[in-house]
């Protein structure tokens, strides 16, 4: 790894760098930008503290950020799942000369910034940032019963080996929403054909088609629901951008996130929602 980590997450953190669409329309642009969302809003549309377009009591609503300011954001899995109330496990799969792999992950956090935006040519609206994330709880669940554990990649401090075990750390990530409509794409900050990450897989049971070094390349889209960030295996395979020792790869995962403007002050959850200028 280089001197930027992160915890595989498929970053999660990034879940949050949200941005507006241009719309075909000539008389106005849509687009999806973040928000903090809090219970002190003026319009409470929105139920739960990430701010969920869903039934139930609406006790919350968005406050704008700022266009061209930074907010430090810091994510989790924590509550991803049944509108978030509890963790979502994630899962990795590839098929690799035959041998599928699967990886599952219970924890994942992460922490970076992002910027509401506005494209001068376009006029769009969105929002940006970069973030470093780490897996934890990192295992190899396809195949089974052959004793394969996953590990930190030790390539930054010499040659490939096992590091520190359940543990996957991402390169610095850069996410955006611009000209993505509601999704995020999330890619290594110096470029797609750059490593997402690396991690080592050692089998007490030799499968070679799986031991070693591994590295994942390309990008990636979720889908942004208030707070919460979704990547889907479907989705993910379907854009056919990333790429684990060159073989197509997916995701199931999922991310929430807060914001604050500056370091005194406490993290607030940030939500993301489409405007209209």
């Amino acid at each position: 790894m280089n001197g930027h980590r992160t915890i595989v997450g498929l970053c999660i953190l990034c879940a949050l760098l949200t941005s507006a669409l241009a719309a075909p329309s000539a008389s106005a642009i849509t687009g999806t930008t973040a928000f903090t969302c809090s219970e002190a809003a003026e319009t409470k549309d929105r139920v739960g503290e990430h701010c969920l377009n869903i039934e139930g009591t609406k006790k919350f609503g968005h406050i704008p950020i700022t266009a061209n300011t930074t907010t430090e954001l810091t994510t989790t899995n924590d509550k991803t799942a049944n509108n978030t109330t509890t963790a979502r496990i994630g899962k990795l799969r590839v098929t690799i000369a035959g041998v599928p792999l699967e990886l599952q992950v219970t924890g994942a956090s992460a922490s970076g910034w992002m910027t509401n935006a506005v494209n001068p040519t376009t006029k769009e609206h969105y929002s940006h940032g970069e973030g470093t994330t780490t897996f934890t709880g990192v295992t190899v669940t396809e195949p089974a019963g052959r004793g394969c554990k996953v590990f930190t990649d030790k390539e930054e401090t010499g040659p490939p080996s096992e590091g520190e075990v359940g543990v996957v750390h991402t390169r610095v990530l850069k996410a955006t929403t611009e000209g993505q409509g509601d999704n995020l794409k999330l890619e290594p900050a110096d470029g797609p054909t750059k490593s997402f990450m690396n991690f080592f897989i050692t089998c007490e049971s030799k499968i070679e088609a799986i031991e070693g070094t591994w590295s994942c390349t390309g990008s990636l889209k979720g889908q942004l629901n208030g707070a919460t960030i979704e990547y889907t295996h479907a989705t993910v395979t379907t854009e056919n951008q990333l790429k684990c020792r060159g073989a197509k790869a997916g995701v199931d995962f999922g991310t929430t996130g807060k914001g604050r403007a500056n370091s005194l002050e406490t993290y607030k959850p940030l939500s993301t929602t489409t405007v209209t200028t």
